[in-house]
């Protein structure tokens, strides 16, 4: 049975502008390392697999938006 794990780095800049100035306190910089994990295992001509990948979440700036990272 293969078992596989692995890490992905994330770097995210978010910088927050009103009327074209730039907001520090509403700009955010992110530095994350989420795990990947799977299991495969044959079954008959076929293949069973399980896989957990951990997903980024970030609070966005505005009221009540929110960002997710597409992968």
């Amino acid at each position: 049975m293969p078992f596989r794990s692995g890490v992905r780095y994330e770097h995210l800049v978010s910088d927050y502008y009103e009327n074209g100035v730039r907001i520090d306190e509403q700009s955010r910089t992110y530095d994350n390392v989420f795990p990947s994990f799977s299991l495969a295992m044959p079954v008959g001509k076929a293949e069973l697999s399980l896989s957990y990948t951990s997903k980024s979440k970030y609070k966005g700036t505005g009221a009540g938006q929110e960002q997710r990272s597409r992968m």
